[in-house]
């Protein structure tokens, strides 16, 4: 009895005891059975990530983000240490500045998405579709979904329409687009920190951009930053391929890009082509390596008195201070289209215009209304104003504009060359002398032997020297000389601001800024009157690619991504050209 009271008493000691003294530890396992689990695992994750625009495998596990940090860490690890007990993760200070790391970076545009944009009701706040639908993962192709938000907005009756399209006309698309040179992406790395690395590598971002030209097939691409090397190795010859002709003009000095202008030969004939360098150090001004290409094209099934086409394609300069420069830059590009354009007019044929481009320049600003109202008095104009890209009026000192342009550039105050034997200037009645116009004269203001009184000429106070004169019209011709002008009448194809969300529209975006930079101008279809009746010239315009806004694109994680090459969108519009002579 004692015996069997003691054992009931001392065994459950003894286990107690046993059990105070050993915890139960987790073996570790041998290292090829490591590496066994880890090639699993491996397997799994490499399975169950699809390509873009493939369907995810039935049967294959859901991937999430942690998965695939998992997957980087677990290979880094030793052996010992992969298999240790879990740790919960400590997340980072919300206060972590993008820019540190592209890892930091990262994390803070992962939260901005998360904590902003979600708080919008849908991640898609310029869409046309009120249905929420969550952020596709890196590596999935949302061109299928793009239709949403960047659709197309008809103006006119289509060429799908036969029997509203009249017989002499000819339906035409532009696609104007910056498409980010590798060289530009790699010395500003900053900029793209919140990018994955793979949609930075060109390889991938030229089969993208292939595949977007391939889906719009414009019948005239006009194209910025194009690397050198990149478009005689691959651009140009796909394109080629593609039943285009291409023009590439190079930027001057080291600069490795360029602009260039393809047409469709099946529809286009090229009459003439002008590559402009923006690179005039003898000016004095034009010291920066900017380039523009201007052809003039004619449509392939017209008459010998059909209207003609030019088209410009220019990147202006960046430098958001130097508005003076930019200035001067479209001066020459507009003197050169009416150059063309003029020789047209001599046989009596009308000529419409396109001008596609990186202006850098924001919408209503002094830049841009020149182009558009054709019309701007510059004098004391600051020229960081001029492209509106930044606000610096809290500088203690700004340079401004005291004058369009050196003389020694060339051009007119109306945006045209200066030639001794065209329109300025014609031969007198008295052989051997020629009678200038008031415009060429006015052009020599700025000359330093124009006040300088010659010697043969006596001194008349008021008359010959150089005393401002107070008379009536010298406000008017003071003015007259301050205000550039030209005699394109040029619209813009988007009115940046979205129709379906009323938020301003975007053409780039990088990690420090979004604006609308990128245009296509045309001069539209305006009826006007003439010795034999009235008539309508110009373009009309029918469609155009809509564009989104900023918040749209940090849904996307930015610029560029696995849908958008570029830190630049394309811009594509489809115009009609009667054909009929005026």
């Amino acid at each position: 009895m004692i015996g069997s009271l003691l054992f009931y008493i001392l065994v459950p000691l003894s286990r107690l005891f046993m059990s105070g003294n050993s915890s139960p530890r987790r073996e570790v396992p041998d290292v090829e059975e490591t590496e066994d689990r880890v090639k699993k695992k491996s397997q799994m994750i490499s399975e169950a990530q699809t390509k873009p625009g493939e369907p995810k495998s039935e049967g294959a596990p859901d991937v999430t983000e942690e998965d695939l940090v998992l997957q980087e860490e677990v290979h880094k690890a030793p052996v010992e240490e992969q298999f240790q007990d879990p740790v919960q993760d400590v997340a980072p200070s919300p206060n972590v500045a993008p820019g540190k790391s592209r890892a930091e970076a990262r994390w803070c545009w992962d939260s901005y998405f998360a904590k902003e944009v979600n708080s919008c009701g849908s991640v898609y706040p310029c869409s046309t579709s009120s249905e929420n639908r969550s952020p596709s993962p890196a590596g999935v192709d949302l061109s299928e979904g793009l239709c949403d938000v960047r659709h197309q907005e008809t103006f006119a009756e289509t060429k799908s329409d036969s029997s509203t399209q009249p017989e002499a006309s000819l339906d035409f698309t532009v696609m104007s687009y910056n498409i980010l040179a590798q060289d530009l992406l790699e010395a500003h790395e900053e900029l793209y920190l919140h990018c994955p690395l793979e949609v930075l590598d060109w390889n991938y971002r030229f089969k993208i951009l292939l595949q977007e030209i391939q889906r719009s097939l414009p019948d005239i691409l006009c194209l910025q930053e194009v690397q050198e090397n990149h478009y005689y190795d691959q651009l140009c010859p796909a394109l080629m391929q593609m039943g285009y002709t291409c023009v590439f003009k190079c930027r001057t000095g080291a600069k490795t890009d360029g602009c260039a202008t393809c047409y469709r030969g099946s529809l286009f004939t090229e009459v003439s082509a002008s590559l402009l360098d923006f690179h005039r150090p003898e000016t004095g001004l034009l010291d920066r390596h900017n380039v523009a290409v201007v052809l003039l094209l004619e449509p392939s099934a017209s008459h010998p008195e059909s209207p003609r086409l030019c088209v410009g394609n220019t990147h202006l300069l960046f430098n958001p201070s130097r508005g003076d420069v930019k200035l001067a830059q479209l001066g020459l590009l507009l003197a050169e289209v009416h150059h063309l354009s003029k020789s047209c007019r001599d046989e009596d044929r009308r000529c419409d215009v396109v001008l596609c481009g990186d202006f850098n320049a924001v919408p209503h600003s002094p830049l841009y209304q020149l182009i558009t109202t054709g019309e701007l008095y510059i004098k004391g104009l600051p020229t960081w104003a001029i492209s509106g890209q930044e606000d610096m009026s809290h500088h203690h000192y700004s340079y401004r504009v005291m004058s369009p342009w050196p003389s020694c550039l060339e051009i007119t105050n109306k945006c045209q060359y200066v030639g001794a034997f065209e329109s300025c200037c014609s031969p007198s009645s008295e052989s051997g002398k020629i009678r200038y116009s008031p415009e060429f004269l006015l052009h020599l203001r700025s000359c330093p032997l124009s006040s300088v009184r010659p010697p043969y000429l006596p001194l008349i106070p008021g008359v010959t020297d150089a005393t401002p004169d107070d008379h009536r019209g010298t406000q008017a011709a003071s003015q007259r000389s301050f205000t550039i002008s030209h005699k394109f009448d040029l619209e813009s194809v988007y009115k940046h601001v979205s129709a379906v969300s009323g938020a301003l529209e975007v053409t780039t975006l990088h990690s420090q800024a979004g604006a609308t930079v990128d245009y296509i101008f045309f001069t539209p279809e305006r009826s006007c009157s003439t010795d034999a009746g009235s008539s309508r010239r110009g373009l009309t315009l029918l469609s155009c690619l809509s564009l989104p806004c900023e918040d749209f694109l940090w849904s996307l994680r930015g610029l560029p991504n696995h849908t958008f090459p570029s830190d630049h969108l394309s811009l594509l519009a489809s115009f009609r050209m009667d054909l009929r002579a005026t």
